[in-house]
């Protein structure tokens, strides 16, 4: 949880300050890309006045754990 949150402020600071060939934003990309690609599921949203909320969460989990 704490990578995912430090790599997400990481990866838009590499965004302002214009980072877009760099080999770190290019190394966060591939990082990013290889945690979601796994995941599976339905999620429902509610979303009011600029809000986003989880309504509810539905078969989230990661194909190498599917057997569990």
């Amino acid at each position: 949880m704490r990578l995912r949150d430090s790599l997400g402020v990481k990866f838009a600071e590499n965004v302002y300050y214009g980072f877009w060939f760099a080999p770190e934003f290019d190394l966060m990309r591939g990082m990013i890309d290889e945690m979601q690609q796994p995941v599976t599921g339905e999620v429902r949203l509610k979303l009011y006045r600029g809000n986003v909320i989880i309504v509810g969460r539905d078969r989230l989990i990661r194909s190498t754990m599917s057997g569990w």
